[in-house]
């Protein structure tokens, strides 16, 4: 769903010079207020020591380690508490341990899976560590590469609007482009504000702040999309993104999502990056 300026009465947005939804972000506002770390930034070095890049191989290393170690604790626990109960011998400890065979003699799916996931999951486990660690310099660099291109240090405002971001509850900060003026953005911080509260009970302002909060929890917290997609009325080149725990003060690397600059990736700084 989307609003047109005239769907809220009293909340207007300062007449500027609104660049193309297409065009990438020019200017050099959040660089000079972060000279030195615009700095750090230029180099590859001082890039991969400065941005926090995980890549899709980390990200989900904790859940296959998490899977593994619960399967091998529970097995553990079964196995001690069946040679317990029925007086077998420890040396057999080995064979109970991968036994999959229920009391009535027949096999249990989830035996195989509490026996079988981790003999599964350490060797996948040990080949992700290993594609992180070949892949990880490549990566980075490729992400510095689109950084140089079209990226930006991005400052995150926040609104106070509270949006659900699957399980969890989020808030919703803007994001101005280097060519979107700051008085720009901070006109949207005040006229999404405005709205969310002036009658919070209404189907309009539900739907309005709902459109947002679908459009800011894309990449729960690691994206940031066109808030025009959303409201018109805001101008392009500020973007929303949905964010669960509180922002730091540290801007971020915001490096766009493909070529029409509606979306972008945001990235996180090292704690001893130099915010500068």
């Amino acid at each position: 769903m989307t609003y047109n300026m005239g769907d809220f009465q009293g909340y207007s947005q300062p007449s500027m010079g609104q660049p193309p939804m297409g065009q990438p972000p020019m200017g050099q506002q959040t660089q000079q207020r972060y000279p030195q770390l615009s700095r750090v930034l230029q180099t590859e070095e001082g890039f991969a020591r400065s941005v926090a890049y995980s890549g899709a191989a980390a990200k989900v290393i904790p859940s296959v380690l998490t899977v593994a170690i619960l399967a091998l604790v529970y097995n553990i626990v079964i196995t001690v508490q069946s040679i317990t109960h029925y007086g077998t011998s420890w040396n057999y400890f080995i064979d109970v341990f991968f036994s999959v065979r229920s009391t009535n003699n027949t096999v249990d799916p989830w035996l195989v899976f509490w026996v079988y996931a981790p003999v599964v999951l350490i060797p996948v486990l040990i080949i992700l560590l290993i594609v992180r660690k070949v892949t990880y310099h490549s990566s980075v660099a490729r992400l510095r590469d689109d950084y140089m291109r079209g990226g930006f240090l991005a400052d995150l405002l926040p609104t106070g609007v509270p949006v659900p971001m699957g399980n969890r509850r989020g808030v919703l900060y803007l994001i101005g482009a280097p060519n979107v003026a700051p008085e720009s953005t901070q006109a949207a911080v005040q006229r999404i504000v405005g709205i969310a509260t002036s009658d919070p009970k209404s189907r309009e302002t539900k739907a309005y702040v709902g459109a947002l909060a679908k459009l800011a929890a894309v990449g729960a917290g690691e994206q940031a999309s066109q808030a025009s997609q959303a409201d018109p009325a805001i101008m392009p080149g500020i973007f929303l993104t949905a964010q669960i725990t509180v922002v730091d003060g540290r801007p971020r690397v915001a490096v766009p999502i493909g070529n029409d600059f509606t979306k972008l990736r945001l990235y996180r700084l090292k704690k001893d990056a130099p915010v500068a």
